[in-house]
């Protein structure tokens, strides 16, 4: 079938036919250009609001940009205090109001034990630790019932690290 042809045939038509082929194709041509953008205006959609979305985050990195610095760690920042590492430690067991039982110098780093009546006030004395640079490389706590009263004793080894 040829061109010629298909005009012949429109032709001999009547002319309620022609219209109705002509307003038949007109739908079937609107609902081609439908059918090809409404996917692109869908993703057109899905992109502006993935773009609102990005900017919103943006802004908030944008706004937590000055808490980052504090987030490092929990040290406040202060120096170091200076001595051997056994007399830093044992400062620090002091003002974490724990006993010290024993403290020693190993190949590896030192070993300590203290006792004390809150496990809080051990697992501070750790924190601290760790901030005058030292990493704790193991450490237990146990609970004991001395004269009806809970105490803690715990074993550490620690190491420095700077």
């Amino acid at each position: 079938m040829n061109l010629k042809t298909v005009a012949q045939a429109f032709e001999n038509l009547q002319l309620r036919e022609r219209y109705f082929i002509g307003v038949g194709g007109l739908l079937v041509l609107t609902a081609v250009i439908y059918l090809s953008l409404s996917p692109l205006a869908d993703k057109h959609t899905q992109l502006v609001d993935q773009q609102s979305q990005l900017q919103a985050d943006l802004e908030w990195l944008h706004d937590q940009a000055a808490i980052v610095p504090r987030l490092v760690n929990s040290c406040s920042g202060r120096e170091l205090n200076v001595g051997r590492d056994t007399e830093v430690i044992t400062k620090l067991v002091r003002r974490a109001q724990l006993r010290l039982d024993k403290v020693t110098e190993t190949g590896r780093g030192i070993s300590l034990r203290v006792n004390g009546s809150d496990a809080n006030r051990l697992m501070r004395l750790v924190h601290q630790i760790s901030c005058e640079g030292f990493s704790v490389q193991s450490i237990d706590i146990s609970a004991n019932v001395v004269q009806g009263a809970e105490a803690f004793s715990g074993a550490m080894e620690v190491q420095r690290v700077n």
